[in-house]
């Protein structure tokens, strides 16, 4: 994903994510989880930042039809503060990043 503001610059983040089903429920339910690293860079002026980070997400999915299933995802991220040391007055304190999604989409199986 990519954002664009023109006032301000670029994000792009990526993640490398490992699925695997926790537990099934009846005939082909199932609730799934998800772990892996990702990467935040972007670009405000001439400078180019990046921090890494880590995903963590549980997925329920379910069945619509025979190629065609439901899922609900909930999702939570964490990396360092997104400000350097030299970004910030002395009496601030630098925090993680959190960040947490929820998302509800359709898989076409082939």
């Amino acid at each position: 994903m990519t954002l664009i503001d023109n006032s301000t610059g670029r994000v792009l983040e990526g993640q490398l994510l490992a699925n695997f089903q926790v537990v099934g429920i009846g005939s082909s339910g199932a609730i799934r989880a998800e772990v892996g690293p990702s990467l935040h860079l972007w670009k405000s002026g001439d400078e180019l930042r990046s921090r890494a980070g880590a995903v963590a997400a549980a997925a329920y999915e379910w069945p619509v039809t025979n190629r065609f299933s439901g899922a609900i995802r909930l999702e939570g991220t964490v990396s360092k503060s997104w400000f350097d040391a030299g970004d910030l007055p002395p009496e601030y304190e630098r925090q993680a990043t959190w960040r947490y999604g929820v998302g509800l989409g359709l898989r076409y199986r082939l």
